[in-house]
């Protein structure tokens, strides 16, 4: 009578798999876009220092273009997109506006953010 060999030790092959896996997920799912960097002259001011991430980021260059996260959108697409907000109270905002924008378009934006609810907002100035 013959008697199986049992096989003792751990498999690699489908450890292997799942981490191939598990990569191609991460590398398909990861926003692979580069962020393309606004230039802008800040204003100066006096303030603290602001976090590194917040929540939502808005940006106004000098010729009046509004950046919501890095993509340039109207004023009426920013009211679209920010009615889509959930729960606007606990969202942190930073709007960063050139030096050179009219006082009325950062108003209208701050306005705008004001009517769907985003209370905690900072304004990006650069030190004295």
């Amino acid at each position: 009578m013959r008697r199986l060999a049992v096989k003792s030790g751990l498999e690699l092959a489908p450890i292997v798999d799942v981490v191939f896996l598990l990569l191609t997920f991460f590398l398909l799912s990861a926003n692979l876009e580069k962020r393309r960097e606004i230039a802008l002259d800040l204003p100066t001011g006096n303030g603290r220092e602001a976090r590194e991430k917040k929540d939502l980021e808005i940006t106004i260059d000098a010729s009046g273009a509004i950046h919501l996260e890095g993509q340039v959108v109207s004023l009426s697409m920013l009211d679209q997109k920010m009615a889509g907000l959930k729960d606007p109270e606990a969202l942190e905002c930073l709007v960063a506006a050139d030096s050179k924008v009219p006082y009325g378009s950062v108003v209208a934006v701050l306005s705008l953010l004001q009517k769907h609810n985003l209370v905690r907002v900072q304004l990006l100035t650069r030190e004295r």
